[in-house]
């Protein structure tokens, strides 16, 4: 796979990640049920996986005082 995998929970916090897996053993923990997906809005038509083009952080007071 070309990008990351999360997992997350009902609350949408990450749970799991696996950054390019490259086996179905490393990628299947990380599955997410059909039904989470849809209802969210997200038609799933079959692919369980989430993928994460990056994830950041940044201290508020950093990101404000960079924008500004």
């Amino acid at each position: 796979a070309g990008c990351g995998i999360v997992r997350l929970d009902d609350a949408g916090r990450v749970v799991g990640f696996v950054e390019k897996p490259q086996t179905d053993e490393a990628a299947d923990p990380l599955r997410t049920p059909e039904e989470w997906i849809e209802r969210r809005g997200i038609r799933c038509n079959g692919r369980p996986f989430l993928a994460s083009m990056g994830i950041y952080l940044f201290s508020r007071k950093a990101l404000l005082d960079l924008l500004n």
